[in-house]
């Protein structure tokens, strides 16, 4: 079967228009774009037949039904198919972030069948990133470098005039 892995929230859709989504004009459009939550990420397995596995490190696969040998397992085999909807998650900006880098290396695991592998590791304490827009990060600049000290200058100056009129 299909297993969804990841989803959008109840508040997202699948933007249908690729021109308005490259724009930045994307709105929702009752009847052409699909509701949230949307899959973002799914799995599936397929059955593919049988693996005859005699105990030597060899694994032959042979048709589902044929005859075995007393000395040979079998085993039904899959094929695994894992889709993410887009691979920026796993890029070297967004990597670390929000467990991205678990969730990547234990689905690979899972494709590989190394069970013991999966596991999400213990949170170290580092620093985490601040993610800003460009905006933000002018207004982070402009208050504390150019205009709170810009106050502070303007009103020293203006009690120190306002302290010379009176004398």
């Amino acid at each position: 079967g299909r297993y969804d892995l990841a989803k959008t929230g109840d508040a997202s859709w699948a933007e249908t228009n690729k021109k308005a989504l490259e724009e930045g004009k994307a709105e929702y459009n009752e009847g052409k774009d699909k509701k949230g939550p949307v899959s973002i990420a799914a799995v599936t397995a397929v059955e593919v037949g049988e693996s005859e596995h005699s105990g030597h490190g060899e694994h032959n696969l042979v048709p589902a039904g044929s005859k075995q040998g007393k000395d040979v397992e079998t085993k039904k085999t899959y094929a695994k198919i894992v889709v993410f909807g887009d691979s920026d998650f796993v890029n070297n900006t967004n990597i670390n972030l929000a467990g991205n880098k678990d969730f990547f290396l234990n689905t690979v695991n899972w494709l590989a069948e190394e069970a013991d592998m999966i596991s999400i590791r213990k949170k170290e304490p580092d620093a985490t990133p601040v993610i800003l827009t460009a905006s933000q990060g002018r207004l982070i600049f402009w208050l504390p470098v150019i205009i709170i000290p810009s106050l502070v200058l303007v009103t020293g100056i203006a009690v120190l005039t306002r302290r010379r009129q009176k004398k």
